[in-house]
């Protein structure tokens, strides 16, 4: 039989093909055998169906999703249940209509004869290859049910940790549209009457107020295009900056906003770290765990460290001692405990520890964050309405002048 494999080589350059061997043992042993870090390997027994593959790009999978189906297959599994009986209990459950074809399809599969994580691995928008990846070490290890308890807290924490961020992004992003919105009605219907009277002072009108003028004059001439414009451009730029030759740059630029900088650091640090320490606990190679964690992290000057990391590592070099020069990224504190868990063999229960220590900073810092940033978004409308009201009130104050 076949397996498709993806692997990074000692330089950290991916590379994906397909093996031939009888098992998967044989597989992985022949992928180390070549000095590759393996980061996924799944049975090539052809793919989803081509309608559910072009379903999955419409039908969106949050992650309570993943967290429930992990959570109550592992509960079935410990209960004594067998894999596709366990399958099909949780593919009755599910209401989603577009979930319940993918476990549905899951349970074809394993009936088949397929391990759980190669039926899996054919819906990577369900479950991604760091989820596939730790269901195949709990298969190969006998421990799948462990395995899985240990994936659906990760996910769990993960969950938990990215909308504590995006809760405290919700009210800045929330006035900030809010003003934009306010912003287009005063062009639109306010600045035009306020113009009228500016423009009937029968005398050479300041600078700003002729600004305020021409803002005027063009938002009531060009609204109707101004605005579907602002759409467009928005969703080009969006386009841009995630693109793969912006993000690396646009991405180091994030960690060093103030405020918006240390939250960015302490979440990418607390994901590693529970990833790490969720995969070298399953019995998974640091090399093999370090490829796969890189891939959940957000943010691209991370993934890049991590992977530089990993051909290091596989020379020998502790991953303490790989990280160490990057300051700026891993605080001497995370450094320093990394080594000694790798030191003493307790590098999952280190590594736990720290997620728990970033999980709990970023709770604190999010907490925080509107509180920072309110009095910055009270300044911005205090300028635009402080702008609007010289421009307006500066000829007045000149004709009064010119008239005593």
């Amino acid at each position: 039989m076949y397996f498709d494999y993806s692997c990074t080589d000692t330089k950290g350059k991916n590379i994906s093909g397909k093996i031939e061997a009888y098992g998967m043992r044989e597989a992985i042993q022949k992928l180390r055998g070549s000095g590759l870090i393996i980061t996924n390997v799944r049975q090539s027994k052809g793919k989803a169906p081509f309608l559910m593959r072009l379903s999955s790009l419409f039908n969106h999978v949050n992650s309570l999703d993943r967290v429930l189906i992990t959570r109550h297959l592992a509960l079935l599994l410990r209960s004594g249940v067998n894999v596709d009986r366990a399958l099909d209990i949780i593919s009755r459950q599910v209401e989603k209509n577009f979930l319940k074809k993918v476990m549905q399809d899951v349970l074809s599969s394993v009936r088949k004869g397929e391990s759980l994580a190669s039926a899996m691995g054919k819906h990577e928008a369900v479950f991604p290859r760091r989820y596939v990846a730790m269901v195949q070490w709990g298969e190969a290890g006998g421990a799948l049910s462990d395995s899985l308890d240990q994936l659906a807290t990760q996910l769990e924490h993960d969950r938990k940790l990215l909308a504590k961020v995006k809760g405290a992004l919700t009210y800045p992003a929330l006035i900030f549209s809010v003003m934009i919105v306010v912003g287009v009605l005063m062009s639109i219907i306010v600045l035009p009457q306020l113009t009228g009277i500016v423009e009937s002072f029968d005398m050479e009108l300041p600078l700003p107020t002729k600004i305020f003028i021409a803002v005027a004059s063009f938002m009531t001439n060009y609204a109707l295009y101004v605005l579907p414009a602002i759409v467009i451009l928005g969703a080009i730029f969006a386009l841009f900056l995630r693109s793969k030759i912006v993000r690396p740059y646009l991405h180091a630029f994030f960690l060093f906003v103030p405020i918006f900088g240390n939250i960015v650091k302490m979440v990418n640090l607390a994901r590693m770290n529970r990833a790490l320490s969720s995969l070298v606990h399953s019995g998974i190679p640091l090399t093999d765990a370090l490829a796969i964690a890189s891939d959940i992290l957000g943010n691209e000057k991370y993934k890049e460290v991590i992977k530089n990391s990993i051909g290091e590592v596989k020379k020998g070099v502790q991953f303490s001692v790989s990280i160490r020069s990057q300051k700026k990224l891993f605080p001497s504190m995370e450094v320093d405990m990394i080594q000694v868990g790798e030191e003493s063999g307790k590098l999952s229960d280190v590594l736990m520890y720290l997620a728990k220590f970033y999980e709990g900073e970023v709770n604190n810092a999010t907490k925080n964050m509107a509180q920072l940033i309110e009095p910055i978004m009270l300044v911005v409308v205090g300028i635009v309405v402080g702008g609007i009201v010289f421009a307006v009130l500066m000829p007045i104050y000149q004709l009064s002048e010119s008239i005593v």
